[in-house]
């Protein structure tokens, strides 16, 4: 069985041929959440979010993206982009008979959201977890102790089944 921070080899083994790339975490995590070419998500990056070539993107800038719904549809497929709420992402903890919230650490995020897809940020970093699998370069897997910013949870094309849906 393998280990939740382990690192999917496939990630680390995304390129663009002739491209020379820095600080893309962003574009990386938008290709592996939406499952689009990292050419896409360099492009959308770059229209939505402001990304310039071998530079990183704020962590509000990714927020503010996210919130104006610039990611609802890519190649054809449509999505919904929820930012989480903040009791989402932290652990409570009785401490001296009083409750604290804590930021939960990447580990303890994987742990609590087995299921579905997620843009997980980080102190100047951004990967995706997705279906309790953390999809990033081969290094990080062992940080799990790095705090959570914020995350993002990305929902594909709702497929017509008959059944009773809810929407976030």
């Amino acid at each position: 069985m393998r280990n939740y921070l382990d690192v999917n080899p496939k990630y680390s083994a995304l390129e663009v041929k002739g491209v020379k790339e820095n600080n893309d975490c962003v574009p990386r995590s938008l290709a592996t959440a939406f499952g689009v070419s990292l050419r896409t998500a360099y492009k959308l990056a770059e229209d939505h979010m402001g990304r310039e070539a071998k530079k990183g993107v704020t962590t509000a800038r990714i927020q503010e993206s996210f919130e104006k719904g610039n990611f609802n549809e890519i190649s054809g497929k449509k999505f919904a982009v929820r930012t989480m709420k903040k009791v989402e992402l932290t652990n409570a903890y009785k401490l001296k008979g009083e409750v604290v919230l804590r930021k939960k650490t990447v580990k303890s995020f994987i742990a609590s959201h087995p299921k579905g897809t997620y843009i997980v940020l980080v102190a100047k970093h951004a990967f995706t977890v997705k279906d309790g699998e953390l999809l990033d370069h081969g290094n990080f897997g062992n940080q799990p102790t790095r705090k959570v910013l914020n995350a993002f949870q990305v929902v594909g094309e709702k497929v017509n089944n008959g059944q009773l849906e809810f929407n976030f």
